[in-house]
Formats: C-alpha cells, sequence, structure tokens
C-alpha cells in the first residue's frame, strides 16, 4: 500500500506524538546514588524542563510547532516528577516519580517506566535518547530540553 506525502506526514506526526508522550514518561523514584558524579547530574535535573525537538532517522522536529503548544518535565527532590503537555488548548498533566544513575534517567509515569541514555546535561540543556520498536522498525528517538525554571 502506497501512501500519499500527506498520509506518511500525519502518520509522522502521529508517530512523533507516541514517542514525545513516551519520552515525558522521564520521572522515576530516586535513588540518589553515593556516585559524587551521579549526585552533581541529580542537582542538574531538579527544576522544569521544556521539550525542544525531537530526532529520528536525520529528521528533527521543532516540538511547539508539532504539538501545537508545549511539552514540560519537572524533576523535584525526593524522586517526583510531574509532567505537562499543553497542546491543541488542552493540558495534561501526570505525576510520576524518576531516579538518574550511571547515565540512565528512569522515570514512572501514569504506572509506564521508561529508561532514557542522558546523553548531555548542563545546567541549562538536557538531551536524552531512547531505542525502541516504532512501526515495527528498531528506531532511535533524542529529545532536546531547555531549563525554564
Amino acid at each position: 500500500m502506497q501512501l500519499t506525502f500527506d498520509e506518511n506526514f500525519t502518520r509522522m506526526k502521529k508517530l512523533f506524538k507516541i514517542v514525545l508522550l513516551c519520552a515525558a514518561v522521564i520521572g522515576a523514584l530516586v535513588s540518589f546514588s553515593s556516585c559524587s558524579k551521579d549526585s552533581m547530574a541529580n542537582s542538574k535535573l531538579i527544576g522544569k524542563w521544556q521539550a525542544e525537538t525531537i530526532s529520528m532517522g536525520g529528521l528533527s522536529i521543532d516540538l511547539s510547532e508539532m504539538l501545537e503548544g508545549e511539552m514540560f518535565i519537572t524533576f523535584k527532590r525526593g524522586g517526583e516528577c510531574v509532567t505537562e503537555v499543553v497542546a491543541e488548548n488542552e493540558s495534561e498533566t501526570k505525576n510520576g516519580t524518576w531516579s538518574y544513575a550511571d547515565g540512565i534517567l528512569t522515570t514512572n509515569i501514569g504506572g509506564e517506566a521508561s529508561d532514557v541514555t542522558v546523553v548531555e546535561l548542563t545546567n541549562s540543556r538536557l538531551v536524552v535518547s531512547q531505542k525502541g520498536e516504532i512501526l515495527e522498525q528498531e528506531a532511535e528517538s533524542t529529545i532536546t530540553f531547555k531549563k525554564v525554571r
């Protein structure tokens, strides 16, 4: 079955929303490690982050344009987090937990656990990547966040 460009674009947009929501599952059980490197990373994660772009298969998409809104995740001390997606005049907020150790950020939001690899973490930028199956093919997605608070 051959799909038109519009049908492919619509499928990709839905796919990116699914990947985005999976990645929004970035927040589970804080287990502050005794390792000073992990402790410092935990401190850098605390705060509110806004998702900027998602990249997959060489394609990078501005999330605010794709969602016609914004996506945030707030990491709190004590291992709690909150995700918020505001899109098309609707808002959805979910509470969860998070932990970080050995370069892996683990989240559990709404009963869905997720592990992502932290590619970059500074005081103002967070880049995470996740591998998984999308449309029956192995794929890797990368999401870039900026710290807003």
